[in-house]
């Protein structure tokens, strides 16, 4: 029993030794603030790269750390601002050389990604700090630090090439909050959160919101993976890749996104096409990526089908009509499908079929981002369509083995005033 109570009362002033101690430490760290900043601020510095400014920093050994108005700035312009900071971590842990962090918290975080004279204006661009052990050295000793809780709230993150403003954007994100834990030590490099983020940009032309995602870091990747919310009045999901390092040679970031049931005049409009010449709900996929060098030169694929679409103010349309006597197809509503990439500043179809009881239109070729059009096309209509054109006319058309007639036809020039040469090859007179 002696010895039970001796080992209790060894065990108490243990404790109390160290709760002294550690207050004492807390005390001392209190009293010595400026210094500490400054050490801080030099651990950063060696660490991340960038000038670090802060103000109304407490940190205490045993509660943690606040810290409001953090700044990082590359070059001249800020990388990255935090309206406040908060950390707890386990003492108890200095004893084993860790830092173990219970809870970080960043409120109103803004990060900016700028692009600029073939190189990413960031504190240390060479340099990936994801690779090796987080750790903090004070001289004496060495403590490695583990994150087992960030929360991130309000956060914002832009990509941007060029000057600082809109309009050399590329991608951002607003309201984005996340919880999820970083593990980086010596034989393991891995992160896990689940985040929701109010709204993402890609560019000037497309955007979606209220989204939901599960955010991994592996293999020197990060991946927004489960990604699903809402676009143009109907729903989007799909995944996006980051590489979290530029060792490696024709690193690319990839995102592939599916929309379905959503409103074409409105998806339109973000892409400048005013007044839009498609009404319906549309079901798009589309994979694009990009070089980390060479972030704004997107590259891309995909495919799209709409039903019963209305098509208004399309010329080329127009010009058909009026080359085969038939008004009403300006009325007339198409099944529509066509696959797609995008390369070399053009859009490249492969496949574009607009299809209607009366008749069958596919094409394939370029449209350029002037709105410069380069179409092959192909018209199939039904014997019934055949007999309101003049005889000569209708010898034109190939019959196929359904009975159906064909011929091909080119379109060319601008859209608002596009050539094509389906007339003269009915009647030998060219249209515009």
């Amino acid at each position: 029993m002696f010895h039970r109570i001796k080992k209790w009362l060894v065990v108490g002033l243990s404790t109390l030794l160290l709760i002294i101690s550690a207050s004492l430490i807390a005390t001392q760290l209190y009293l010595s603030q400026p210094a500490m900043t400054e050490k801080i601020r030099a651990v950063f510095a060696k660490k991340f790269g960038g000038d670090l400014a802060f103000r109304d920093l407490r940190l205490n050994i045993l509660t943690g750390l606040t810290v409001n108005d953090l700044r990082l700035n590359a070059e001249t312009t800020p990388f990255l601002t935090i309206q406040r900071a908060e950390l707890d971590y386990s003492p108890l842990m200095l004893f084993r050389k860790r830092i173990k962090v219970n809870r970080i918290e960043l409120a109103g975080l803004r990060l900016d990604f700028a692009h600029r004279n073939n190189t990413w204006q960031i504190p240390r661009p060479n340099h990936n700090v994801i690779t090796r052990p987080l750790t903090l050295s004070t001289g004496h000793n060495t403590f490695v630090i583990l994150l087992d809780n960030l929360n991130f709230r309000d956060t914002a993150v832009t990509v941007r090439t060029g000057a600082a403003d809109r309009e050399g954007e590329i991608f951002r994100a607003d309201g984005l909050n996340l919880t999820g834990r970083l593990i980086v030590q010596d034989h393991q490099r891995a992160a896990s959160g689940v985040c929701s983020i109010r709204a993402m940009q890609f560019g000037s032309t497309l955007t979606l919101r209220d989204l939901t995602a599960t955010l991994t870091y592996a293999d020197d990747e990060f991946r927004f993976t489960k990604l699903s919310g809402r676009a143009y009045g109907g729903e989007v999901e799909g995944s996006i890749t980051v590489p979290a390092t530029r060792e490696k040679e024709n690193q690319h970031y990839g995102v592939y996104l599916h929309l379905s049931a959503v409103d074409a005049a409105a998806l339109l409009r973000d892409f400048r096409a005013t007044p839009a010449p498609l009404r319906a709900r549309v079901d798009l996929y589309c994979d694009f990526w990009a070089g980390l060098n060479h972030p704004d030169l997107i590259q891309g694929k995909g495919y799209f089908t709409a039903k019963q679409a209305q098509l208004t103010g399309l010329k080329t349309l127009d010009l058909i009509a009026t080359t085969l006597r038939h008004p009403a197809l300006r009325d007339t509503n198409f099944d529509l499908t066509g696959s797609f990439k995008i390369a070399d500043d053009q859009l490249t179809f492969y496949t574009l079929e607009l299809i209607s009881p009366d008749l069958k239109i596919s094409a394939s070729g370029t449209v350029n981002y002037d709105a410069t059009l380069d179409l092959d096309a192909l018209l199939t209509v039904n014997p019934a369509l055949i007999e309101r054109l003049p005889a000569t006319a209708a010898e034109q058309f190939s019959t196929q083995p359904d009975g159906t007639k064909s011929i091909s036809f080119k379109v060319s020039g601008p859209s608002a005033a596009p050539v094509c040469n389906l007339a003269d090859k009915l009647y030998g007179v060219p249209r515009r």
